[in-house]
Order: structure tokens, then sequence, then C-alpha cells
């Protein structure tokens, strides 16, 4: 399957892009993502994107919603930032 270009995700971008740029603090932002995402957004699940360091943590670092399907969304996403960043990512159910 062939990579698709990363401006078919600007919600996600977008998401990314204000979690980085915020004030508040990462757990702050966390807690505030997790209270979104404790309800379904649309008629699908959502997921989040969880990035997995060498040491055996994970944390979850972006939300996908509002897609058709949002796992092949989240899948694709992941797929591309593995190869553009070489890191271990992966998708998780959000609800």
């Amino acid at each position: 399957m062939q990579l698709k270009t990363l401006t078919r995700y600007p919600l996600i971008i977008l998401l990314l892009g204000s979690i980085a740029a915020c004030e508040q603090s990462y757990e702050d932002q966390i807690a505030d993502l997790e209270e979104l995402a404790s309800s379904t957004i649309g008629s699908g699940t959502d997921f989040w994107i969880v990035k997995h360091s060498v040491f055996g943590f994970s944390e979850r670092v972006g939300l996908v919603f509002g897609f058709v399907s949002d796992q092949e969304a989240c899948e694709e996403f992941v797929q591309a930032h593995s190869v553009a960043f070489e890191g271990s990512y992966s998708c998780e159910p959000a609800n």
C-alpha cells in the first residue's frame, strides 16, 4: 500500500500542533484529550496514536477522530510517521 501524504490529516496535524503550542502542562493537555475521547466523536471508534520508547514506556501523543475510518487513518498516519521519524508508534482504541 502506498503511503498517502500527511495533508490528508489536517485534524491530526492541527491537534498535534496545538498540543505542542499550548501553555498548559503536558499532563493537563493529555487529561483534556482523555476527557474528549471518553465519548465517541462521530459514529465510529476513535483512536489514540501511541508512541513507544526503547525503554518500554508508551505515551499517547495524538487522537484521531472525524474520519470515515478512524482506524485506517490512524494506521496510515502511524506508518508514515514511523518512517519519517524512525520511531515506534501504534494505534489504540480511545473509546
